[in-house]
């Protein structure tokens, strides 16, 4: 019997590859609505002044906290998920000062991780 791969195994390639990235880090807060429920807020941050880019580990990192809210929203414990970016930016998109990916293969898996991650959204609230 196969076991399926955690993302971390999925993607290693792209995180090999990524070892200077820097992470668009992805950070939770729980905000209490005024009829009494829970909005996630998720704001991306990569911590220097430069737009956050989507790099392996950034989008790793943010697909965790979306199976967070995803496992919360399922419980009844979160209504909505909202994301934001740090003031004054959002995201500039895909990180590609990466080296390039050494065959098709490989270079496919960043798309597929950012929109596996973003398609995310529909089930956190």
């Amino acid at each position: 019997m196969t076991q399926t791969p955690t993302p971390e195994e999925e993607f290693a390639p792209l995180v090999a590859l990524a070892a200077g990235e820097v992470i668009t880090h992805a950070l939770p807060n729980d905000v209490r609505l005024a009829d009494g429920r829970t909005l996630v807020l998720v704001t991306l941050d990569n911590g220097v002044e430069r737009p956050n880019t989507f790099g392996p580990r950034g989008l790793l990192e943010l697909r965790g906290v979306l199976a967070e809210v995803a496992r919360r929203a399922a419980a009844g414990e979160v209504a909505a998920v909202a994301v934001t970016g740090k003031p004054a930016m959002f995201a500039a998109g895909a990180d590609v000062t990466a080296p390039i990916p050494p065959d098709d293969a490989a270079a496919a898996l960043l798309p597929r991780l950012g929109h596996e991650t973003f398609s995310m959204l529909h089930s956190c609230g």
